[in-house]
């Protein structure tokens, strides 16, 4: 999904986990970032760089040059919330963001010119930017072979804009499923370890004690 970041809508993606990417058309230079709600975290942005204190002072006088108006953004992935930072840094490894300070998820950003040092005031930022997130320290050797796991782990967990759209359909509609379809099926097995049982009943609409038992392989067993 492309799209100019002044032409979100309100609400339109508040809460979503993802992976996005902020750039310009003609230009080659762009930023890649990860949020668990991408509404806010656009906004943010905009807001940030309209006020000129944005904590990214290339992503600043770029749009200060190109424009605000003309910011575009691609969502690059919807994972769950855990794998976001591990998402964001094969994001970054395959396609090496110009725009990105940090080369690493979580750690201090490179000083891409001799003697730039960060102001208190842009580390503040990035702080209240990363609240929230769980930054997994451990495994930061981005090898084709850990990339490559990472891909695996989340084969079949990208939650796509259908999926989506047709949860918020069925919930909006007050619809209880009493009979949970082989694909539901599916679905819920596929979020079992990234989210609760608890969230993907609520998502569901139905009991907890259900996602258990499909999770204990108790019913459902062949799908």
């Amino acid at each position: 999904m492309i799209m100019l970041v002044i032409n979100i809508q309100r609400g339109q993606f508040t809460n979503v986990c993802a992976i996005y990417k902020l750039y310009f058309d003609n230009n080659s230079r762009f930023y890649i970032g990860s949020t668990n709600d991408l509404q806010e975290r656009l906004q943010a942005h905009t807001r940030a760089v309209n006020k000129q204190k944005h904590f990214n002072r290339y992503f600043q006088r770029l749009c200060l040059k190109l424009g605000i108006e003309n910011l575009k953004y691609e969502i690059l992935a919807k994972c769950p919330q855990e794998y976001l930072l591990k998402m964001e840094q094969w994001f970054i490894d395959k396609l090496k963001p110009e725009l990105n300070l940090a080369e690493v998820v979580g750690r201090p950003p490179i000083n891409r010119r001799r003697g730039y040092k960060m102001s208190e005031e842009a580390k503040q930022n990035i702080s209240k930017a990363k609240t929230g997130k769980k930054v997994d320290r451990s495994n930061y050797t981005h090898s084709e072979e850990t990339l490559n796991k990472i891909s695996q782990s989340l084969k079949g967990r990208i939650i796509t804009d259908e999926w989506e759209q047709k949860m918020r359909e069925a919930k909006a509609n007050g619809g209880k499923y009493s009979k949970l379809t082989a694909e539901q099926v599916k679905e819920i097995k596929s979020l079992v370890g990234t989210k609760t049982d608890k969230e993907i009943s609520e998502l569901f609409n139905c009991s907890r004690a259900t996602i258990n038992q499909i999770k204990n392989n108790k019913i459902w067993k062949e799908v």
